[in-house]
This record gives structure tokens, C-alpha cells and sequence, in this order.
């Protein structure tokens, strides 16, 4: 009789927890997440140069990018990345290019699958 009252003071503690977490922690987890690993966004190419230097048998590359801040904002950020060849296609002039940036430090962009220096 002892251990089914445990068991069952065990399951309400789960269900509690659960729907604590559903209702309430969830959204405010992953909005602290999203901050702290930055905001999303595409940014558009609007100019690639080849700087003539090989790091890893990969080719360096000065681009341009133009994109859009969370305050609508339009900036303008130059990156030295390290592109493989296959890479070169979606590197084009004119494309767009997903990122990841910190709104209080423009200098750290990523770009998912890019070496950027």
C-alpha cells in the first residue's frame, strides 16, 4: 500500500513536471538558446575575390556579404572563408547564403558547412 503511494506521488510529480516544462520553461529555453548562439538569417553575395592563397589545399576567398539585422537594418560585412571547389557554385555572385551572426558583434558570422577566418 506504501510503495503504491509512492508510485502514484512519483507520477503526478512527472505529469507536473511535464506539463511545467510544455506550458512554461520550453519557450523561455529556447529563447535564451537562440540568443545566446545568435540569430538566423540569408545574406547575398555581392562580391568574392580570390586572394591567391591555399590553406589545406582550399583557396581563400574575400566575400561580401549584405543582409538584414534584427533591427531592419541593412549591413555590410567582408569575411576571408576557405571554399572547397564543389563549394564555389553557391558562392556565386548575386546568391543568398544562410548565416548566423551576434546582433552586438557583426565581426562573428558563421556560415554552416564554411571555414571562416
Amino acid at each position: 500500500m506504501n510503495l503504491l503511494k509512492v508510485l502514484y506521488a512519483v507520477l503526478i510529480l512527472a505529469l507536473c513536471a511535464y506539463f511545467w516544462w510544455r506550458f512554461f520553461l520550453r519557450d523561455m529555453v529556447y529563447r535564451i538558446k537562440n540568443h545566446r548562439n545568435g540569430r538566423s538569417t540569408t545574406a547575398e553575395i555581392i562580391a568574392r575575390q580570390d586572394m591567391l592563397l591555399k590553406i589545406q589545399h582550399r583557396p581563400m576567398y574575400l566575400i561580401t556579404l549584405r543582409f538584414k539585422d534584427c533591427d531592419d537594418h541593412i549591413q555590410q560585412v567582408q569575411l576571408k572563408v576557405l571554399l572547397r571547389k564543389q563549394q564555389l557554385v553557391d558562392f556565386n555572385l548575386g546568391q543568398s547564403v544562410p548565416i548566423r551572426y551576434h546582433p552586438e558583434h557583426l565581426e562573428n558570422i558563421q556560415i554552416p558547412g564554411v571555414i571562416v577566418l
